[in-house]
């Protein structure tokens, strides 16, 4: 498979998910959540959806239950929105990466306040 498909599909289904977590799943513990990549795997079985929590301070165990209670439910609405031959097995990670820059930044902005 080309780069330039997978790719294509990691987007399509970031979207799909997103729009499938925002309109038509009703938890309120994932009205936060930002689904931020879809990695799939090479076969297109299963794929890896990083996440990151919104401003509430909800515990990403509970969000991360969640989304995987809410796997079989995505996968369907994928399935019925999208022409897909295969859809893949959904697995949830927390994407940390938008903390650690804030902290980093935070770091950062400490050390130019002490140069002056």
């Amino acid at each position: 498979m080309r780069l330039y498909r997978k790719e294509r599909i990691n987007d399509l289904l970031r979207d799909e998910i997103s729009r499938t977590i925002m309109i038509d799943i009703k938890d309120p513990v994932l009205n936060s959540v930002t689904i931020t990549a879809v990695k799939v795997s090479s076969d297109l079985g299963s794929a890896v959806v990083y996440f990151s929590k919104g401003v509430d301070n909800k515990d990403i165990q509970v969000i991360q239950d969640g989304l995987s209670r809410s796997a079989g439910f995505i996968r369907f609405i994928i399935k019925k929105n999208l022409c897909m031959r295969r859809i893949p097995v959904l697995k949830f990670k927390y994407d940390d990466s938008i903390e650690y820059g804030m902290r980093i930044e935070g770091l950062l902005a400490g050390l130019t306040r002490n140069e002056k």
